[in-house]
């Protein structure tokens, strides 16, 4: 199952494989894999959550202009993700926000679903 959580949280078993989709990482954050390439850029983290310059709409489509040539890390998450499942292991997306709605992991299950439909069985977090 791929799932959400704050990275901020304790690191549980039932966590599965640790995903951090952030730009910044700091010593205390417990991930096993970083996808830096997935993360928004400082400027619109600065301009959607630290200074609150854009509205959601905006930061979607700033970031999704970002991430524009960044297919392959997507395709390597759905990888990932299924590879998972047949092993029974989750896959737990980490950013610093607690709730994945207005975060850009939101942004990052509405893609993979446009890439593979069926992953979204595997999503715990409803869109």
């Amino acid at each position: 199952m791929l799932k959400n959580k704050s990275v901020l949280l304790s690191s549980t078993p039932e966590d599965g494989i640790r995903v951090c989709v952030m730009r910044s990482i700091h010593d205390e954050y417990e991930f096993d894999l970083w996808y830096q390439a997935l993360a928004p850029s400082r400027k619109l983290v600065e301009d959607y959550v630290i200074n609150k310059k854009i509205s959601w709409n905006q930061f979607q489509k700033n970031y999704l202009r970002e991430q524009k040539s960044r297919k392959a890390y997507l395709l390597q998450l759905i990888t990932l993700i299924e590879k998972a499942h047949k092993n029974n292991l989750d896959v737990t997306l980490l950013c610093g926000e607690e709730d994945f709605r207005g975060c850009h992991r939101e942004i990052i299950m509405r893609e993979l679903i446009k890439l593979k439909p069926e992953i979204k069985k595997l999503m715990v977090d409803k869109l």
